[in-house]
């Protein structure tokens, strides 16, 4: 499923609406759901002929006034910590600290010094 280090290898979709945005997503793509827990969270897992392509999670109330529905994309690293680390050096902040999701990894959010938001994860 993933990728080496320093590629991308994952995409997640933050959505309002995640009931709308997976039938849409599995018409359009014959992609399949599953929903595990991430700390108490449902958070989906679409599959392609059994291959994971991307993940969703529903947009949080708290956020709906400032994030809008967006795709992100998760570049893969061999040590989540140590790229953070190496990241907060070269001017980057963390958005969303590592957090583990059963049978993908351990992911983190960070916005890189022109302001982009990116994901990484380690397998």
């Amino acid at each position: 499923m993933m990728k080496r280090e320093g590629e991308m290898g994952w995409n997640r979709l933050l959505t309002v609406d995640t009931e709308a945005a997976a039938d849409f997503y599995m018409q359009l793509f014959n992609w399949e759901r599953r929903v595990v827990k991430v700390n108490n969270i449902d958070y989906t897992i679409f599959e392609l002929d059994g291959k994971k392509v991307a993940g969703m999670l529903k947009i949080l109330p708290r956020q709906m006034s400032t994030i809008p529905p967006n795709w992100l994309s998760f570049i893969v690293t061999e040590s989540l910590n140590v790229t953070l680390e190496k990241a907060k050096a070269l001017g980057a902040a963390v958005v969303i600290e590592p957090v583990y999701i059963d049978e993908l990894g351990l992911v983190a959010v960070i916005i890189d010094p022109s302001g982009a938001y990116v994901g990484l994860i380690e397998p």
